[in-house]
């Protein structure tokens, strides 16, 4: 049985319970080496450095252990969560098993950096 779920990504809120203005908070489905690859992008600022989370294997993206364990990257960073080709929101069958290799995931793993740096206006991620 596969089980979809969209996931859903919570603003940051002030005081007042509104959205914080230089806050982010998104999900991103990005065409990147050729399939679509998804990211979550979290930040109190989005005006702080880029981090690229990139998590430990393929086949186990963690993204869903961040609310249980807060790390608290958000509050420095704007962290961005990659789900790497084949797992995770990334999944699809057109990923072959071939394709998921070190080199690939190198090559992946730089459009991801180049597409950040365009989207957020920086040059070191």
């Amino acid at each position: 049985m596969l089980i979809y779920s969209p996931g859903k990504i919570e603003p940051y809120l002030d005081n007042a319970g509104k959205p914080i203005t230089e806050s982010n908070s998104e999900k991103t489905f990005v065409n990147n080496g050729c399939i679509k690859q998804e990211m979550f992008k979290k930040s109190k600022n989005i005006n702080n450095p880029v981090l690229l989370y990139v998590h430990g294997s393929p086949a186990f993206p963690n993204y869903f252990l961040i609310d249980k364990f807060k790390h608290g990257f958000a509050e420095y960073f704007t962290v961005c969560y990659w789900d790497q080709r084949g797992c995770g929101l990334s999944y699809t069958p057109e990923v072959t098993v071939e394709s998921m290799n070190f080199s690939q995931f190198s090559l992946d793993a730089i459009e991801f950096t180049n597409y950040l740096r365009k989207r957020f206006g920086k040059e070191r991620i």
